[in-house]
């Protein structure tokens, strides 16, 4: 009868090397962050209504992006290692007047309303990021009308970094004509938020055909109701679905 095999125990250090598979170099973070961006500068992100309008890129080195206190409320709540903070402003509020016979004064007053005092108070109000040397942080993406009864939209991408994940973050705008030629934001998405591991990341590409999905069944949907187009020329797929491991920003 044969000995059973004697699988070798891993060691410790064995144990902690495997685990650091996982991990990489701020080099090499930014270095996937850097084809990320090669590739939203190359990539058509509006498949087939792309000759519909004329598209414009802005990279930018900070997150001046809509909605910028729900990044900065994530920033604040993480707990995974992503190298981010919340930024801060300060707001006023009016207060009562710190009196202990508050309820016998209003009585004795007739129910007027008692003194106020102005104070102040720190509140989220954005995002920022730990790391230096980053190619960018958040890219505006302007879709600008070639016919004259098509209206503005645009997106928003940002992107966060642990030394393990990439987080992405994504919402949509869509403008009204204000004057002619002149556009106003409308109304803004929630933020969409999806994360993967460096090792997987290949400078985004997956991302960026769920997203440019994504992006043409939106704005194909506000297009086709504002010209009241028939239902039967969009598609009734929700391209979400297409999203790969959705995760709350």
């Amino acid at each position: 009868m044969k000995a059973a095999a004697v699988t070798p125990r891993r060691s410790f250090v064995d144990i902690i090397n495997m685990l650091a598979k996982d991990y990489v170099t701020v080099d090499k973070a930014i270095q996937q962050v850097a084809d990320f961006k090669k590739n939203i500068e190359e990539r058509n992100l509006l498949g087939e209504i792309m000759p519909m309008f004329d598209v414009v890129k802005q990279f930018r080195d900070d997150y001046s992006v809509p909605k910028a206190e729900i990044l900065g409320k994530w920033a604040k709540d993480d707990i995974r290692g992503f190298f981010v903070a919340p930024t801060y402003t300060t707001e006023s509020y009016e207060a009562p007047v710190d009196n202990p016979l508050a309820s016998i004064t209003r009585l004795m007053n007739g129910g007027v309303p008692e003194k106020t005092v102005t104070k102040y108070r720190q509140i989220i109000d954005g995002v920022k990021i730990k790391i230096k040397g980053l190619p960018f942080c958040a890219v505006f993406v302007e879709f600008l009308p070639k016919l004259q009864n098509l209206k503005k939209y645009s997106a928003w991408i940002a992107c966060f970094l642990s030394k393990t994940t990439i987080q992405i973050s994504f919402c949509f705008a869509e403008y009204k004509e204000v004057a002619w030629d002149e556009y106003k934001v409308a109304s803004v998405t929630d933020w969409t938020s999806f994360e993967a591991k460096f090792a997987e990341f290949n400078g985004g590409c997956g991302f960026l055909d769920a997203f440019s999905e994504k992006l043409n069944m939106w704005m194909r949907d506000r297009i086709a109701k504002s010209l009241d187009i028939a239902d039967d020329v969009i598609a009734n797929d929700d391209p979400a679905n297409m999203l790969p491991v959705p995760s709350k920003a």
